[in-house]
């Protein structure tokens, strides 16, 4: 079995005529990211319970219900708004979640005490439990709202609770670890069985298995379309298997754990959790059309609809540097500004670490004057006028070692949602270290000083990195990558002269370097588009890592790039 608590999974689709808004949860960060598709942009982030799984969108658009894994909770969101409106205790480690079509009520399966509670979303209680087989994970409600399938991990079954009593009419024997379950609307349940590759086809009227369907390898999360075409993530061999007229596999990220289909069946968004992003398949040709960036371990697990998503938030945020790596028991040290877009000033604008978050690992947050000076008290809330920014100074601390995490924060306001979290601009790296280790800050500087680099598809294009090894010396590799999105680039990278930009060696993809404490060496990237790449703040980006030899970070910064 492919044990949901070591894994995060979780995305809902929201939809109007294409996907408007998905709602990925982050495990490691306890927060749910959610995304408005139209622009594949992140429009805020929400803070949920510990270890997120399973979440579900009603079909009217308003409630979203995340399973809390690791509190044995849900969080029952306003998706209007983006607040959280209750959180409610049900049983042990909850996995998956799925509302009825009528959006009255939630099942959520509970993996480690072989049940489902049963929760009235009108006043957020559970009103029924009911006892299924082992190790339930998946759990999906019939279209018509008639019947609730939960797959039994343990037991290779699927129990089928009648809604109308909320009792088990019917035990269905499957494939091995059955996991996903998506239930079609011409009246079949699919099932994926993550340890021997396959789909079981559950005839609904009879509760038999009609056919079983060989995969690729691990499938875990399903979903299916109208027209009754599944899409199936195969979570180790990196595709999605497509079941239609013909069987076809997608390629697309690393670790795919979960699928959703968009109401119109034009886009699947597959969820890849080693590669940090969302695959966007297009069904009209079965390839990959783009990708999204997710920060936080972002996975997904079962297919949800409905028809809007909270507004965007009006905060942007951004720290300088990008990452640092201290020796434990020192302060890692941000600047960070927080930006109001909207027309009012906002209040109790603050910083918080999620609800979930590495071991002895604290954030104390203090304004800072526009000449970089502390001003007001530690961890104290402030307003921010409208069409305005404010400064802020991060300080981390941590009780024990942190190896190279990208930490996402919560910055709210009241009267908005809190701002999205975009690695590369306000997702701040972090290693605590038992011993002394380089700690380079990276600044990246672009032709048009906005961070952004634009130029034609075909005509190569530079920006400049200056560095300051803060930490101890050390050698390290300068390696270039796009946080795992597969953008259309040819990059190369050289140190260079600090006077005139020219590089001392011929650019390649990656160069080592030896810093020493207090060095100052600085580096030019080239950047090559083949094709055009859309302006994407979150998802196009290009990096420079200064890397040790087990591949950990001690030094990034990054750029926004567009070609056309």
């Amino acid at each position: 079995m492919y044990q949901p608590e070591n894994r995060c999974l979780a995305l809902a689709v929201v939809s109007s005529a294409r996907a408007q808004t998905l709602y990925v949860a982050n495990q490691a960060s306890a927060t749910l990211s959610v995304i408005n598709t139209l622009t594949d942009n992140l429009a805020t982030t929400v803070a949920t319970g510990s270890g997120p799984l399973g979440v579900a969108a009603s079909s009217d658009g308003r409630t979203v219900v995340i399973a809390n894994s690791g509190d044995n909770t849900v969080t029952i969101v306003d998706a209007t708004s983006g607040n959280i409106t209750a959180t409610v205790g049900v049983g042990n480690q909850p996995t998956g979640v799925a509302i009825t079509p009528n959006d009255t009520t939630a099942y959520v399966a509970n993996s480690s005490d072989n049940t489902v509670s049963v929760v009235n979303l009108s006043n957020a209680t559970v009103v029924a439990t009911i006892s299924v087989g082992l190790a339930p994970v998946g759990i999906a409600v019939s279209p018509t709202g008639q019947m609730v399938y939960v797959a039994n991990s343990f037991a290779n079954t699927v129990s089928v609770i009648a809604v109308a009593n909320n009792t088990v009419a019917a035990t269905i024997p499957v494939g091995a670890s059955p996991s996903g379950v998506a239930a079609a609307p011409n009246g079949n349940v699919y099932v994926s069985n993550s340890a021997d590759n396959t789909v079981s086809v559950i005839n609904a009227s009879s509760s038999t298995v009609a056919n079983t369907v060989p995969v690729g390898a691990a499938p875990f999360g399903i979903a299916v379309a109208e027209n009754g075409t599944a899409y199936v993530a195969n979570l180790e061999d990196g595709t999605v298997t497509v079941l239609g007229s013909t069987t076809t596999a997608v390629r697309v990220g690393g670790a795919p754990y979960g699928v959703a289909v968009s109401t119109d069946g034009s886009a699947v968004f597959a969820v890849n959790k080693t590669s940090e992003q969302v695959s966007v398949i297009s069904t009209s040709t079965n390839s990959v059309s783009g990708s999204i960036a997710v920060p936080g371990t972002p996975g997904s697990f079962g297919q949800f609809f409905g028809p809007s998503g909270p507004p965007a938030s009006v905060l942007a945020a951004a720290v300088l540097p990008t990452s640092r790596s201290v020796v434990v028991g020192n302060s890692a040290t941000f600047a960070a500004t927080v930006l109001n877009i909207g027309a009012a000033t906002l209040n109790n604008c603050q910083f918080a670490l999620p609800n979930s978050f590495p071991a002895g690992l604290s954030l104390l947050y203090q304004t800072l004057s526009p000449n970089g000076q502390l001003t007001g008290q530690p961890d104290q809330p402030v307003s921010i006028a409208a069409n305005s920014g404010q400064g802020f100074l991060l300080a981390f601390q941590s009780s024990s070692p942190v190896t190279s995490v990208s930490q996402p924060l919560v910055i709210s306001c009241s009267g908005t949602s809190a701002a999205p979290d975009v690695v590369g601009l306000d997702v701040p790296g972090l290693t605590f270290s038992t011993t002394p280790v380089p700690d380079v800050v990276a600044l990246a500087a672009t032709a048009s000083n906005n961070g952004i680099v634009s130029t034609p598809v075909g005509t190569a294009a530079a920006f400049a990195v200056a560095t300051d090894d803060v930490g101890a010396p050390g050698s390290l590799t300068a390696s270039l990558d796009t946080e795992g999105i597969q953008l259309p680039l040819i990059l190369a990278v050289c140190e260079s002269n600090s006077s005139n930009g020219a590089c001392l060696a011929s650019p390649a993809p990656s160069v080592a370097v030896t810093f020493t404490t207090g060095g100052t060496p600085t580096f030019s990237v080239f950047i090559t588009p083949s094709a055009p790449i859309p302006f994407a703040r979150a998802s196009s980006r290009v990096f420079l890592r200064f890397l040790d030899t087990n591949g950990e970070s001690h030094g990034s910064t990054s750029v926004a790039v567009e070609a056309q």
